[in-house]
């Protein structure tokens, strides 16, 4: 029982500092305070489990995830760029468009018809008696 508390912690920690390192770099290259930051890590999670749900393999998956949340992005930047100098503007528009972001997906996700489940790519990785999900590894590998 420790041990997974101990496992899910490092996990967790790894998953902050992405997104920490994440803020950091943007507010340090662009001196811009993007919170729409937080929905790019999102709509990739969307994107890699509606991939995955159409059988799509768990690499490619990734790969296709992650260039349309880089096409977001360039969008975003896109809408930020012209009022970057604006100072609050853009925390309104980039919290504006991350609740839109969130709406859309729970109309996506959430108040449709049928039954949703997890993907089958999430299995249980079990070491001496700990149970850890596989795609939380995942997680904490990528930083």
């Amino acid at each position: 029982m420790l041990g997974e508390i101990i496992i899910q912690g490092i996990i967790s920690g790894a998953t902050y500092s992405l997104l920490a390192l994440g803020f950091a770099l943007i507010f340090g290259a662009a001196r811009i305070v993007n919170l729409y930051h937080g929905s790019f890590y999102m709509l990739g999670a969307y994107f890699a489990y509606s991939f995955v749900s159409l059988g799509i393999p768990v690499g490619i998956a990734a790969l296709l995830s992650l260039g349309l949340v880089g096409a977001v992005g360039i969008l975003v930047f896109k809408i930020i760029e012209p009022i970057r100098t604006k100072g609050v503007a853009v925390l309104i528009v980039t919290i504006g468009l991350a609740i839109l972001t969130q709406e859309l997906l729970k109309l996506k996700f959430f108040y449709g018809s049928g039954n949703k489940s997890l993907p089958k790519f999430i299995n249980i990785v079990s070491e001496s008696g700990e149970k850890i999900t596989n795609i939380k590894l995942l997680g904490a590998s990528v930083p």
